[in-house]
């Protein structure tokens, strides 16, 4: 059937809903299936049952046997309205023929597209019925919708009330009708929609004619570059996504499984002037690359160092085990997969090189390097450190992560122009070479991070 006769059908059925508000709101039954835990009590023959006659009750009791009076005399209330009304007829035999939709489909569909159009004002114009047949035309088709989404999460702060990256995505403080209860399964049972953990800021995004597998995706990468902007153990705990559907329902909440926040850092008004530019680079950099095939991805080694990174970040483990994690990321940027000898002394020259040229003392890196690759030997041999005290591990532990940190993004901001064997070379040679290490000081001048 040609888009346009699709559009003129469902056209049609949205103008006899909204200007016959009076017969698809004569009965209370309507609301059953947008409050779904409460029920209409009538001990009546179903066929005396009228619009008006039944009212919404709390009440507990026989639900199934009233849920099931209920279905089946809303049922025959649709069917009612179908055969008076044939722009709705006509709409049926479409839900059928091209969308392969059953009776009880139907009857679902039409409730739901006639508590859309009711909730609209009256006296709407053709071009807003004309809006709502086109939103119901993709809903049925599977089409992308516009979509907001408030992502809550822990790990930072802002100075801030507002931090606008972008028309689309905005970063905000919490507000007191954020801490609003949610209502539960059960009927008046109130609920702390974060759980557990309770979140430090909101991250806002706006996305139009987006599939909800990539606002997962979006949702994902703006979290991990949020990880990178500072050293923060940054997770969801909670998200709220409205979009204006027909078809759905209009709120879409999760509590999302978090870990504990070791790490936590804020953005105050210098640093948010260098978020825009972070977020910009390392978003569409995670999106490219989240599912890599490790195989063949030239970018498989910044990945491998992000998810070492973040399990460094995560607070059940003990100290040895976070420099581990972390040496391992270090590894995976700085040496070379064939490379088997001094390890140790490359890992560390060739980082504290690096971060040399961001202002970090050198030989202090590399001193923090060595003793943590230590550390990390005793550790995976399966030994605790005992030369250490705690604070001095701390310490190691929190230096190096932030070396990590500072590591993938240069990785990150040099990949299109350097693969990474290539890079270390540049390093490499770099020690030696005053001319090659003016090279590798241009390239890195214009990479703007949070130190």
């Amino acid at each position: 059937m040609p888009t346009f006769d699709v559009i003129r059908i469902l056209f049609n059925a949205v103008k006899t809903i909204h200007e016959n508000r009076k017969d698809f709101t004569g009965i209370e039954g309507v609301e059953f299936f947008s409050i779904k835990e409460k029920y209409i009590p009538w001990k009546g023959k179903i066929e005396e049952l009228k619009p008006g006659t039944a009212r919404i009750s709390n009440s507990p009791g026989k639900e199934r046997t009233r849920r099931r009076t209920l279905l089946i005399h809303f049922d025959k209330y649709v069917q009612r309205l179908t055969s008076k009304y044939e722009t709705i007829r006509n709409l049926s035999k479409l839900l059928s023929s091209k969308y392969k939709k059953d009776d009880t489909d139907i009857n679902r569909i039409i409730h739901k597209l006639t508590q859309y159009v009711l909730s609209k004002k009256k006296g709407a114009v053709d071009q807003d019925l004309a809006r709502i047949a086109t939103l119901f035309r993709d809903e049925l088709e599977g089409r992308p919708l516009d979509w907001k989404n408030e992502i809550f999460v822990v790990g930072f702060y802002i100075s801030n009330q507002l931090i606008r990256i972008s028309d689309d995505l905005k970063i905000r403080s919490l507000r007191d009708k954020d801490f609003d209860a949610v209502t539960g399964p059960d009927i008046g049972r109130q609920q702390n929609k974060f759980g557990r953990n309770m979140p430090t800021a909101v991250i806002s995004v706006e996305k139009d004619k987006t599939d909800e597998l990539e606002l997962n995706k979006l949702s994902i990468c703006l979290v991990r570059a949020m990880r990178l902007f500072d050293v923060g153990s940054v997770s969801i705990v909670h998200e709220e996504r409205t979009t204006d559907s027909i078809l759905r329902e209009e709120y879409e909440t999760m509590i999302v499984e978090t870990f504990s926040s070791p790490y936590s850092y804020t953005i105050n008004n210098r640093k948010s002037k260098l978020l825009r530019g972070h977020i910009n680079t390392l978003v569409p950099f995670f999106e490219k690359n989240y599912e890599p095939k490790i195989d063949k991805n030239p970018n498989s080694s910044i990945i491998i160092s992000m998810t070492r990174y973040e399990d460094a970040l995560a607070r059940r483990q003990s100290l040895e085990a976070r420099i581990t994690n972390v040496i391992t990321g270090l590894e995976a940027l700085y040496l070379g997969g064939e490379e088997r000898q001094e390890l140790t002394r490359k890992l560390s020259q060739r980082a504290s090189h690096l971060l040399g040229f961001f202002g970090f003392d050198s030989w202090s890196i590399n001193s923090h390097l060595k003793e943590s690759y230590q550390i990390r030997s005793t550790y995976i041999h399966g030994s605790y450190d005992t030369s250490h005290t705690d604070k001095k591990l701390q310490f190691f532990a929190n230096s190096i992560i932030n070396y990590l940190r500072l590591s993938i993004l240069i990785f990150i901001y040099t990949h299109q122009e350097y693969e990474k064997e290539k890079f270390i070379q540049l390093l490499d040679k770099s020690l030696l070479d005053s001319k090659t290490q003016e090279i590798i000081r241009s390239k890195l001048s214009g990479i703007k991070i949070s130190t």
